[in-house]
């Protein structure tokens, strides 16, 4: 399929499904820390609170995508953990992020929630749990066990969107998404696409774009952040 065609197919669906996978993660060497590290995560917050310019490449995917959400019914699916979708003001009703996130941390005791470290990392404040006062570690889905508190009323709000797609003309576009969680958007994508007779599928992945669907399933062997900048320059003619 070509990217006019798929640009096409996209402004014509009035239901769209983004999937957005590690391809458009901010990576460890963009922010000069390993990632999953406090360092990490202090990084991020002082780079989305006055240094943007260092993350400007991934900053152009994602203005692309919100020019492609305009007008639609639309939900974003992220297994990223770097909190990029709400810091460039996308709908927070809109996206699930069930990976976690780098921004937010859980306690040993699950019972005690997890809660948002920003600020306190911006000020280097304590991000010791709030009510036991005991070190954390990020609520991300690679830390187990894992608590689920952070994404589960997004989800809810996600699958209550997902019913109301059957039988609607929708187009699903899974960006950069590999095998580390595929239980959370390229194996649902496929079975949606399955079963949704007036939906269409456009899987971007630079190495992995391999999918089992076959009826009205594309798949394009391409970094996520280039596939976008084309559409994005399609969008600009």
């Amino acid at each position: 399929m070509e990217y006019q065609e798929i640009l096409e197919r996209l402004k014509e669906s009035p239901v769209l499904l983004i999937g957005i996978g590690r391809e458009l993660q901010i990576s460890a060497k963009t922010v000069g820390a390993m990632p999953d590290s406090v360092e990490y995560a202090k990084r991020l917050c002082q780079i989305f609170a006055k240094e943007k310019t260092a993350i400007q490449p991934y900053q152009d995917a994602y203005q692309t995508i919100k020019k492609l959400i305009e007008q639609k019914d639309y939900f974003i699916v992220t297994t990223n953990t770097d909190s990029m979708l709400e810091h460039m003001g996308f709908d927070k009703e809109r996206i699930v992020s069930p990976c976690g996130s780098v921004l937010r941390m859980q306690c040993e005791e699950l019972s005690h929630g997890v809660w948002d470290i920003e600020e306190a990392l911006l000020a280097d404040e304590s991000i010791a749990c709030p009510i036991c006062q005991e070190q954390g570690r990020f609520n991300i889905i690679t830390n187990k066990p894992y608590n689920e508190a952070g994404y589960l009323k997004q989800w809810e709000i996600y699958t209550r969107w997902l019913q109301r797609t059957i039988n609607r003309k929708m187009m699903l576009l899974e960006l950069g998404e590999g095998f580390e969680t595929p239980t959370v958007i390229r194996w649902p994508f496929e079975k949606i696409a399955f079963i949704n007779q007036k939906s269409t599928f456009v899987r971007v992945n630079r190495t992995l774009p391999q999918m089992e669907v076959r009826e009205r399933a594309y798949s394009v062997k391409e970094d996520s952040i280039n596939f976008l900048g084309r559409i994005s320059e399609l969008l600009n003619q």
